[in-house]
């Protein structure tokens, strides 16, 4: 039986980024102790709103690539962001955000209250001192221990 289910949050602008942390997920999803979903799974032919709404609905583990895009796209915020702070207050799913870039975060009324990764505001891009690849190791091995 696969791990539990991860959805990826992000920018299309920033999609760099969901790439380089996927390269932290993917041996954990070949080796069954997690599933991974981010829109470029979406077949084409398929509803993709449909689609993005099942997997945020089916989801344990909602990550955020936050940056200005992220921020920015009233699509992120709006139709992602939303449902998912939904899910988290009503039935518990594990929302993490992932402060990439330098942005206005702190203004943001829903992302001010919850623990960021990196902790203390710092970002992956300007504070992680190269680092970048154990943060999303630590994330990596904070989702599989959910199983």
């Amino acid at each position: 039986m696969p791990g539990p289910s991860i959805f990826i949050s992000y920018s299309h602008k920033d999609e760099a980024w969901k790439d380089r942390l996927l390269t932290h997920l993917t041996p954990l999803v070949a080796a069954g102790r997690v599933e991974v979903w981010n829109d470029r799974r979406i077949r084409p032919g398929s509803e993709w709103f449909t689609e993005i709404e099942n997997a945020m609905n089916t989801a344990a583990v909602a990550i955020c690539l936050v940056f200005r895009n992220y921020l920015q796209s009233s699509f992120c915020t709006q139709y992602k962001v939303a449902p998912l702070r939904e899910r988290r207050e009503r039935h518990g799913l594990l929302f993490v955000p992932v402060l990439i870039s330098t942005c206005s975060w702190d203004t943001v009324h829903w992302l001010k209250p919850i623990q960021m990764i990196p902790r203390d505001g710092k970002t992956l891009e300007s504070d992680s001192g190269g680092r970048e690849d154990l943060v999303f190791a630590e994330l990596a091995e904070l989702v599989t221990s959910l199983n």
